[in-house]
């Protein structure tokens, strides 16, 4: 039976029977849809359904993501009562003081929450609206440690800590300013510490057992931030119309493109030495195994992509990025059909802005046919927006396009999620 129902007295304190009727749509659709992990550590479950049953807050969030995905309402009642639950859950959740921790961690859920509820309907706002709140509550509380500290590194604790580093590392605003948390930071905390490998934590519901190469895409991007204010700054010198010390820009030039090659090694070597946990693995059936290595695989060319085309500039037709693309595009094939779908958007896009003919771009629209129709989230749409824009701007796949210019000139922060 639906925990909703064997639960009901309890939520009949906090929800309508609308309300109801979309907290089982939240427990039966969307908790597995957007999940990739087995239902022993379905977080989105585990976590937030269960702090539902005593939080008037939380049960509000989850009926409004329910009302999204809800089957029985057209497209504009869903968002209507959507909004309807978002806006009671958030008078609620504004109303709550953060003076003690127990209280910060709900209002952490729900942000986290709210934030999936918006990626899922497409918004390109309100999302990172909630993130930036996340920011906020962490360091009014003193940082992730010790908010893991004080919850002596409850599984809970763990998921809200690790959805938050996903949709930092996964967001465009990444791109332009670079993780919000170091990648140092993360690292010690998911890398070292191994914090998602401890207490049979499982296998995460966002990230899988291949949260290593996520992580190392946020140093990929982090580097990119930082490579591209110096290359600015380099080609506003290069087209003043005096120079008068060619040498000294010289100089900078060659240092410049040495620190580019020294990086591009460095981030070149990780990717190839990254593996995905085995411990996580093992906790898989063989099937599930095998559909998790293709993923981390697909991540693995993701990020050998970002490397050459953001870091190194390569143009997108090159035949290094075209071999890439044909290689991705056949893992992408193969997970479409499987509970993975959810974590393809990232490497759809990069996919997207590699295509430079008719060929693979009919190849790569049918994939996003196919992934919308088994992923139905706003998302999706707006990432192919995306990708369908980098097609008008280079026709040929000669330049390199930066995805988040496109962003920029829409007005919309998107998260890859």
């Amino acid at each position: 039976m639906p925990l909703y129902i064997n639960l009901s007295s309890t939520f009949n304190l906090f929800l309508d029977d609308n309300g109801l009727n979309h907290l089982d749509f939240f427990e039966s659709k969307v908790a597995p849809l957007i999940s990739i992990s087995p239902q022993s550590s379905n977080y989105f479950l585990k976590t937030f359904f269960t702090l539902a049953i005593t939080n008037e807050s939380i049960s509000n969030g989850l009926a409004a993501w329910g009302a999204l995905f809800d089957n029985n309402l057209n497209d504009t009642d869903k968002y209507v009562q959507m909004n309807k639950y978002i806006e009671r859950g958030n008078a609620l959740v504004e109303a709550t003081s953060t003076n003690d921790k127990f209280d910060s961690f709900v209002k952490l859920a729900y942000y986290l929450i709210l934030i999936g509820i918006q990626v899922c309907a497409g918004d390109t706002k309100h999302w990172h609206e909630y993130l930036q709140k996340c920011v906020k509550l962490f360091k009014d509380y003193g940082g992730l440690s010790k908010f893991l500290n004080d919850f002596t590194f409850s599984n809970d604790c763990k998921f809200l800590v690790s959805n938050f580093q996903f949709h930092d590392i996964m967001s465009s605003e990444t791109l332009k300013n670079g993780t919000i948390c170091s990648m140092t930071h993360y690292n010690d905390l998911f890398k070292f510490n191994k914090i998602l490998e401890l207490d049979n934590y499982g296998i995460d519901p966002y990230q899988g057992c291949i949260q290593s190469i996520y992580l190392l895409l946020g140093e990929i991007m982090n580097t990119y931030v930082a490579l591209k204010e110096e290359r600015i700054n380099l080609n506003h010198l290069l087209n003043e119309s005096h120079n008068s010390n060619p040498d000294a820009i010289n100089n900078l030039r060659l240092s410049y493109f040495k620190r580019i090659n020294e990086k591009i090694t460095e981030l070149d070597n990780k990717i190839d030495f990254c593996q995905p946990n085995q411990n996580q693995l093992n906790q898989l059936s063989y099937e599930d195994q095998a559909n998790h290595l293709k993923l981390f695989e697909l991540y693995r060319i993701t990020c050998k992509m970002y490397l050459f085309l953001y870091i190194k500039q390569t143009q997108p037709i090159s035949s290094e990025i075209q071999n890439y693309l044909i290689k991705a595009q056949t893992i992408i094939n193969e997970l479409v059909e499987t509970n993975l779908v959810s974590s393809l958007n990232m490497s759809l896009l990069i996919c997207g802005i590699s295509c430079c003919n008719t060929f693979d771009r009919q190849n790569l629209n049918s994939k996003f046919l196919k992934v919308y129709e088994k992923y139905h989230v706003g998302n999706v749409r707006r990432i192919w927006d995306v990708v369908k824009e980098s097609w008008s701007r280079n026709k040929n796949g000669n330049i390199c396009i930066d995805w988040l210019d496109i962003c920029n000139d829409f007005g919309w922060k998107i998260s890859m999620c």
